[in-house]
């Protein structure tokens, strides 16, 4: 299906459409041991409903977490641009072309629902991914989790004081 995508960025195709499902979180650590929170969205399609890809993986921006916590299957609309990437190792075989939508843009939540929101910090949205998606905490990603308890007991401190 990511036919669509390369057929997309090789004609230099503009910011499209796309509607897609939430599917999970999960976390990305770089070479240089940074942790990112991620989110994958599947059964990519454009607004038209051409099928695009059965997934991808993003960063779980400020962008994405604006529309608060998601459920499996929630569908999400955005904007977004098509672009080649190097996949792989060149240690385990070398490297392939793939393709992949950036710059998600005008993120929108198309199902209605109770909004619940998300950490503001990046570091406090690695501990909720790693609690939430019941990942092996270590003692490398413990202080994320201690700085995602912190945020959620000032939230409801801030939510006992108002009543």
């Amino acid at each position: 299906m990511k036919k669509i995508v390369k057929q997309m960025q090789k004609a230099n195709a503009s910011e499209q459409t796309y509607v897609a499902e939430y599917s999970c979180c999960g976390i990305k650590q770089s070479s240089q041991k940074k942790i990112t929170p991620t989110l994958c969205l599947e059964n990519i399609r454009l607004s038209d409903g051409t099928p695009v890809a059965d997934h991808m993986w993003f960063k779980y921006s400020r962008r994405f977490r604006k529309l608060g916590e998601l459920t499996p299957g929630d569908t999400i609309q955005f904007n977004a641009s098509a672009a080649a990437y190097r996949k792989g190792r060149l240690a385990k075989g070398g490297y392939k072309t793939d393709y992949k939508l950036v710059s998600p843009k005008q993120i929108e939540k198309v199902n209605d629902g109770v909004y619940v929101p998300l950490p503001d910090t990046t570091e406090q949205m690695v501990g909720y991914v790693l609690k939430t998606a019941h990942k092996r905490i270590s003692s490398n990603t413990i202080k994320f989790v201690e700085k995602y308890n912190d945020w959620v007991n000032k939230k409801n401190k801030n939510l006992k004081s108002e009543n």
